[in-house]
């Protein structure tokens, strides 16, 4: 009797090899390894001159950087003095969507300005400001935009060792994602997740870690709000304008920004520290109950899986809308 619950189990184990590989055959995978170059192990920075197609479940897209290892058809050399510079990770550089469908670009037609993405996927602000002043300072230009998105960020500098956390757990993927099969780089997850979110339109309560305020990683805020701040006083003192703008975070738009939860916490921190330090920034999360929930759903959808197409578009027009100073550009 008990061979043929193992030869279910195996049936279903190859099901699902089959399964990810027709995914990763027809789906596309993510961001090859070749599109980045290490400076050292403070900084980031894209491969120059590189060339690849992908492909989501919306669109496929191409990514191409210059000859200054950014994703821009503009050289940096060819910068302007009314351009700004966007510094971000992989929410500006645009993982899922077309250069010209960016957030940015879309937000840069709306205000009549040009805004160089400078993003780096798998980035955090200590590569964005290394990266400024080793390759962007020198270029002309009137400003500085940084998308800051609270989970990824955090994410990516406890990976890297950046900083060390109070935290046991990862900031963006618990340890039940971690199961085999069930990483969030595996096609099978995806695709389920996907299924259940244009389903459900909401993420299951009690499939992840309820977050207390007391469980914020304060040092994490600490050493961010000090980098972001040096960096606005320096851009300053050299007469160039910063703005800081916070990406929507999915737990904020699933829950709200007045809920307890470890991301909108740290949101608010961030205001508090911006405020204080003087610095202009957008945060479309308080405006975010000013969307019809059918939109708020939607936008969820996109900040979770990552920007694609129609993301970009719903964040550049949130943007505009709710976030940002037109008078600063």
């Amino acid at each position: 009797m008990t061979k043929y619950p193992v030869r279910y189990f195996i049936y279903f184990t190859f099901s699902i090899l089959v399964f990810e590989a027709a995914g990763h055959l027809f789906y596309g995978d993510r961001l090859r390894s070749d599109l980045w170059t290490q400076l050292d192990s403070d900084g980031l920075k894209h491969t120059p001159n590189f060339d690849g197609s992908f492909r989501n479940f919306e669109m496929s897209y191409r990514v191409r950087t210059n000859v200054d290892g950014f994703r821009d058809r503009l050289k940096l050399k060819e910068l302007g003095p009314a351009d700004w510079i966007a510094v971000g990770d992989s929410f500006t550089f645009g993982v899922g969507a077309e250069l010209e469908e960016l957030w940015l670009k879309h937000l840069g037609r709306k205000l009549g300005t040009n805004f160089y993405n400078a993003g780096v996927a798998g980035g955090n602000p200590k590569h964005y400001i290394k990266n400024y002043m080793r390759n962007l300072e020198e270029a002309n230009h009137k400003g500085v935009i940084m998308g800051f998105h609270i989970a990824t960020d955090f994410s990516s500098q406890k990976k890297q060792n950046l900083i060390k956390p109070i935290q046991e757990y990862d900031l963006l993927y618990y340890r039940w994602r971690t199961l085999v099969f069930l990483g969030s780089n595996s096609i099978t997850y995806n695709v389920f997740r996907d299924i259940y979110y244009l389903i459900k339109g909401g993420r299951k309560s009690g499939l992840e870690p309820q977050m207390s305020s007391t469980q914020l990683p304060q040092e994490l805020i600490s050493y961010n709000c000090k980098l972001i701040t040096d960096f606005a006083k320096y851009l300053q003192s050299k007469h160039k304008k910063f703005l800081f703008a916070f990406i929507p975070e999915a737990e904020i738009i699933l829950r709200g920004i007045n809920e307890k939860n470890i991301y909108a916490e740290a949101v608010r921190d961030f205001e508090i520290c911006l405020q204080k330090a003087r610095i202009d920034f957008a945060n479309p999360n308080n405006k975010l109950h000013l969307l019809p929930l059918v939109k708020r759903k939607k936008l969820f959808y996109e900040v979770d899986k990552h920007l694609s197409r129609t993301g970009n578009k719903m964040f550049g027009d949130f943007l505009f809308h709710f976030g940002i100073n037109a008078a600063a550009f």
